[in-house]
This record gives C-alpha cells, structure tokens and sequence, in this order.
C-alpha cells in the first residue's frame, strides 16, 4: 500500500509522486504576505489615530520609521527559512544518513 503522506515513509512517497518546491515557496509567499499586511494595518491604524489625536506629523513620521521594518521582515523570513532548511539537513544528513539534496529538504 503507497504511503498517504510524506511523514512515514518520505523516500517512497515522494519517489512515488515526484518532488516540487513551489507549494512550500507559496506557503512562504503567503506567510510574509500576511505578514506584511497585517505591519501594514498597524501602521495605517497608528497613523490614523495620531492623526485624530492632532499630531500630523508624527503621523507622516509612521511610514518613515514602519517602511523599512516591512522589507527588513520580508528579507529575515526569507533568510530564516533557508537557515532552518540548512539546519534540518544538515541534522538529517548526520543522524539519519540522509543522501537527499538541499532543494528537497528546503
């Protein structure tokens, strides 16, 4: 009987039905996107109120203090990503001989 998922029996199963890493890519993609948008809400809701509250300029400041922060998340989860790959594989590779690629485990 072939293996339902990739957990018991991972070689076989992706043997069985080939490996891609573009659902994984867009698992990322989504995750960063959310990410960003909700930073991006916060700051269009902090901008708002400092605005209420009478204090336009430090609400224009919001984006000059937020935008950097927004690129500087989607470049650590990114990064973040690749290094917990590397360090799963490299953990694989010791302790379970693992003899797959650095694609296959990111």
């Amino acid at each position: 009987m072939a293996p339902r998922t990739p957990l018991l029996h991972p070689k076989q199963y992706f043997e069985q039905r080939g490996f891609d890493l573009r659902p994984a890519a867009a698992a990322v993609g989504v995750a960063i996107l959310a990410v960003v948008l909700t930073f991006a809400g916060f700051g269009v809701v902090l901008a708002d109120r400092l605005r209420t509250a009478g204090h336009h300029g430090a609400a224009n400041e919001v984006w000059g203090v937020f935008g950097p922060y927004l690129f500087g998340v989607v470049f650590v989860m990114l990064l973040g990503w690749v290094i917990a790959a590397g360090i799963v594989h490299v953990i694989a590779r010791a302790a379970l001989s693992h003899d797959g690629r650095f694609g296959q485990t990111l």
